[in-house]
């Protein structure tokens, strides 16, 4: 067979996996651990990028940051919106999608 990820359902298992593993990480984790939500930068990246920086201990001004985030697109969030295949493809996983606080169209909860 194939590579795992070789047709769309195949590659929303593996992501499914990733993020799972990923969750099981970040908990055992506790404080050591910074998780963020890639759609939540993009949608307002100032405060993530500013936890993200105290995360790790840099010292770096607001403006700095407010720079930094000049060309964030938040249009790239949820890319496969429009695309019917992707659209199909959320609605036949909704319940993993649900799992991870996702909806179908692509808007968080």
């Amino acid at each position: 067979r194939g590579l795992r990820f070789a047709d769309l359902d195949e590659g929303m298992a593996l992501w499914d996996l990733y993020v799972r593993e990923s969750q099981r990480q970040v908990t055992a984790l506790g404080a050591r651990a910074f998780e963020m939500r890639y759609e939540d930068f993009l949608a307002d990246p100032l405060p993530h990028l500013r936890s993200l920086v105290d995360f790790i201990g840099l010292d770096v001004a607001d403006d700095e940051l407010a720079r930094s985030v000049t060309d964030v697109d938040p249009s790239r969030a949820f890319p496969f919106l429009g695309d019917p295949e992707l659209e199909e493809l959320a609605e036949r996983h909704v319940d993993r999608l649900r799992d991870f606080g996702y909806r179908p169209t692509g808007v968080l909860p």
